[in-house]
């Protein structure tokens, strides 16, 4: 397991996905653009009463002491706003650093800096690397993101058929705490529209928006009290999530690799696509990783090529 010195436990029961994290844990790098991720964990922390975990996430292996100092500064900062702050000194590459720190019953939240969405693409970030690679839910918080600005937005899901019921926990459970409108988005096109007809339109839409709403009719039913707009389009899932996520609090999605996976998250994911461009902080939310641990991750890293 990660390690846990300061959080003892007595169970080894994993919670859903929707279920309250026992510790928010965000990586912190000591720059103003990470200060959003810091705010962001710090809220969600507070609402949730849970340890705040602050792991210095610097490139590279970064004095201790040095570290230790920039952690305390942040947590003196955090003083009043969250119940327990604790802070984890880390070294090494920071996508690591914090993959090691967690498992599958935290929250992990990162930081996402702003700049040119090609050269994100192509020189990768270690947000995305933590993304394709956790134990447990991250959320990736774009610079300069408020909070206060946003809570009234909706909370937007992106689903895929049946494969994304840990999606739909997450969503659903947000949206119910919140008190917060839900829009679930699905995507059906698998071609040009041009080359289909008419009548092939309409009957591809209308077969799209029966399946969508199928597959609501039990998170309704146990949420009866979350206003659900479900939306089907005729787009990549990638551009018709990124349109609703203009006007979102959150976004979530599901992941559809394991932590083992080569590389992590592959170039061509939804996933990847969306975290280069949202503009709103995302939630990705793993595939059951049942008797995986971070050691296991790590391990496999050693031989994976990057993301």
């Amino acid at each position: 397991m990660a390690d846990r010195s300061s959080d003892a436990r007595d169970t080894d029961v994993v919670p859903a996905a929707g279920s309250a994290p026992s510790r928010v844990v965000v990586g912190v790098d000591g720059s103003a653009a990470n200060w959003s991720a810091v705010q962001w964990a710090a809220q969600e922390a507070a609402r949730r009463q849970c340890p705040l975990v602050l792991v210095g996430a610097g490139s590279g292996s970064p004095d201790a002491e040095g570290a230790g100092g920039a952690l305390e500064e942040v947590r003196r900062e955090l003083v009043g706003t969250v119940g327990t702050v604790l802070t984890h000194p880390a070294t090494g590459e920071p996508s690591h650093a914090l993959v090691r720190t967690t498992d599958e019953r935290d929250l992990l939240v990162v930081g996402r800096r702003s700049g040119h969405p090609v050269t994100r693409t192509v020189l990768g970030s270690t947000s995305i690397e933590v993304v394709g690679r956790s134990l447990c839910p991250v959320v990736v918080v774009p610079e300069g993101w408020s909070v206060r600005e946003h809570r009234d937005d909706p909370v937007v899901a992106g689903v895929e058929a049946r494969r994304d019921p840990q999606v739909l926990d997450a969503a659903f459970s947000r949206a119910a705490e919140l008190s917060a409108p839900l829009t679930v988005v699905s995507s059906w096109a698998d071609g040009p529209p041009n080359l289909r007809t008419g009548p092939d339109v309409v009957a591809a839409a209308e077969a799209a928006e029966e399946q969508l709403d199928d597959l609501l009719l039990d998170w309704r039913r146990r949420h009866p009290a979350v206003a659900v707009r479900a939306e089907s389009h005729a787009l990549s899932p990638a551009v018709a999530l990124l349109g609703y996520a203009a006007g979102a609090q959150l976004l979530v999605l599901g992941r559809h690799t394991g932590p083992q996976h080569p590389g992590g998250l592959t170039l061509g994911s939804t996933a990847r696509r969306v975290l280069h461009h949202a503009t709103c902080p995302v939630a990705v939310v793993p595939p059951s990783t049942s008797g995986v641990t971070a050691q296991d991750v790590e391990t496999d890293d050693a031989g994976a090529p990057g993301t």
